[in-house]
């Protein structure tokens, strides 16, 4: 609205720049055209006024459009006078209200309109300063929640770092340790009730479920093999007793047939 009504304004400047020059080629030329082309831009002046009544104005625009509507009565009425001064033969008279009321009227309407453009620059300046401002703000917020975003995502990242990735990584090579044979290793260590933290729980209790499933599997294997130790042993025993029972058997039976060949 504020540039449609500063365009207004230079249609009000350029009719009564016309008008003036209507009413004065009128006074040397009275003819049917300038009378009529007169007429048409103070239909054209009232009419470009009454536009700026339709706009919302502000106090200080209200006031200025309220001179403005007044001088612009008082232009029309002086050409009118201007022109019906000299129709009546008075042509002294008429440039007498050419060059005062109507010179005077058209200097006052111009630096309404003039005031008034530049009231309404103003305004328009100051909408521009706002919507810069507003721009501003808005480019910065939204700088604000690029770093925002951008440190949350980093924070995400440290904390999947630091919570899941490393204490998987961690089991993974101590599942490696327990692969290759190497039950000697210290409990996984980590501090935490979330399941990685269940996770490494278990993990521990199964190292040492098989570090005690080998160890047991060692001492009896040590029992068997001490057993097996003893068993030969007294199979040893065994044997040597049999063979010195078969030799005193043999010897009896030797004893036996001499003293039965004696007896014969």
């Amino acid at each position: 609205e504020r540039v449609a009504q500063i365009q207004v304004g230079k249609e009000i400047q350029r009719a009564i720049a016309t008008q003036g020059m209507f009413i004065r080629a009128y006074i040397l030329d009275p003819s049917d055209f300038n009378i009529d082309r007169l007429n048409a831009y103070n239909t054209l002046l009232t009419d470009e006024v009454q536009k700026l009544t339709m706009f919302n104005q502000d106090a200080q625009s209200a006031e200025l459009l309220n001179e403005l509507e007044l001088a612009s009565t008082v232009i029309i009425d002086a050409a009118n006078k201007a022109v019906t001064a000299f129709d009546t033969g008075s042509e002294t008279q008429a440039l007498a209200i050419l060059n005062n009321e109507f010179s005077s009227a058209n200097s006052e309407i111009f630096a309404l309109t003039v005031s008034f453009q530049e009231l309404q620059q103003q305004k328009l300046d100051a909408i521009d300063q706002r919507t810069e401002r507003t721009i501003t703000i808005s480019t910065m917020l939204a700088v604000v929640a690029i770093v925002l975003n951008c440190a949350i995502i980093i924070a995400l990242a440290i904390f999947v770092t630091t919570k899941i990735a490393r204490p998987l990584r961690r089991v993974t090579t101590e599942a490696d340790y327990i692969a290759n044979g190497d039950l000697t290793r210290e409990d996984f260590s980590y501090n935490s009730k979330d399941e990685i933290g269940q996770l490494a729980g278990a993990f521990n209790q199964m190292k040492n479920n098989l570090r005690g499933v080998l160890s047991s599997i060692q001492t009896n294997t040590e029992h068997l093999s001490s057993s097996a130790e003893e068993l030969a042993a007294s199979t040893e025993e065994i044997r040597a007793t049999s063979e010195d029972v078969a030799q005193r058997v043999v010897t009896t039976t030797e004893i036996a047939q001499m003293t039965a060949t004696t007896a014969g």
